[in-house]
């Protein structure tokens, strides 16, 4: 004999039976109402710290929920991504910019990107810059390019399709002796455009030294024709913000001079005059 199946609501009948004779079939309908009468009555009996905390504790539950959805949202993205934006080292994508899976968006993307790269200040590193599109193994294209050395090569990437390939440079590095930290080149034209207290800007050995009345900044470049091009590129972005009140100079021609510009920086504890004699970094 074939056993009839339940419904859901004669499951929970057969198991609550003695609660449904002693209240009746609005069992559950009444203990949710009374439930929720109790609810509210403990919301009235709340104090403010307790309501600050309630609210704090809701706020966390959602940001954590929302970055949950934005984390699953990345991971689809990638997931079905087709379109690539990236710089290329050994034949394989090394930086990549992001991931797309509309053609408009990535090629949006690959405009702003060599957009940025004329607004550099002073050019590091050199890359291959490439628009790369996901495709089967055994679909790739080939395509030649000149290497650093001008050698003309031919580049396939496995998996990827090229598009469109470009170069892409690194904003150059330089130490900042005074906090003991690398930094952009740009962060010089920062420096000048914001303090109007500045008055020259120098050289010593392979090293930029600029000075606010009394107080000494020194940048460490890699060697003295470094140093030479990048306070050139210094020197003419300032001129044409239309700042005229900077010198800026090669080195410093006098033994006087050079010997106390020389002791007020070993006396702001910048560096050993050792340091300021090398010309390499």
């Amino acid at each position: 004999m074939v056993r009839k199946k339940l419904t859901k609501q004669q499951r929970y009948y057969r198991k609550h039976k003695g609660k449904y004779r002693r209240y009746g079939r609005n069992y559950v309908k009444r203990v949710k109402e009374k439930a929720e009468q109790l609810a509210k009555e403990k919301l009235l009996k709340e104090t403010k710290e307790e309501k600050l905390a309630r609210k704090k504790e809701l706020s966390l539950k959602r940001k954590k929920l929302a970055e949950r959805k934005r984390e699953k949202r990345k991971y689809l993205r990638r997931k079905k991504a087709i379109y690539f934006i990236a710089t290329i080292q050994n034949n394989k994508p090394f930086k990549i910019f992001n991931r797309y899976v509309d053609y408009s968006w990535a090629s949006k993307k690959w405009e702003q990107v060599l957009e940025e790269q004329k607004n550099l200040f002073y050019p590091g590193f050199k890359y291959p810059l490439m628009f790369l599109y996901k495709v089967e193994p055994g679909e790739e294209n080939t395509i030649t390019q000149r290497n650093n050395l001008g050698k003309i090569i031919q580049t396939t990437i496995p998996g990827f399709k090229i598009i469109f390939h470009d170069t892409y440079y690194t904003e150059k590095n330089i130490y900042f002796k005074n906090k003991k930290k690398t930094v952009p080149a740009y962060f010089l034209l920062q420096l000048l455009n914001v303090n109007d207290n500045i008055k020259q800007c120098f050289l010593i050995k392979n090293k930029i030294c600029i000075e606010d009345e009394g107080r000494y900044f020194l940048f460490s470049c890699k060697n003295i024709d470094e140093a030479v091009s990048i306070k050139n590129t210094l020197r003419k972005r300032i001129l044409d913000m239309g700042k005229t009140n900077i010198l800026f100079f090669n080195d410093v021609n006098t033994i006087a001079m050079k010997d106390e510009i020389y002791d007020n920086i070993i006396k702001q504890g910048i560096c050993e005059r050792n340091y300021l004699v090398r010309s390499d970094s």
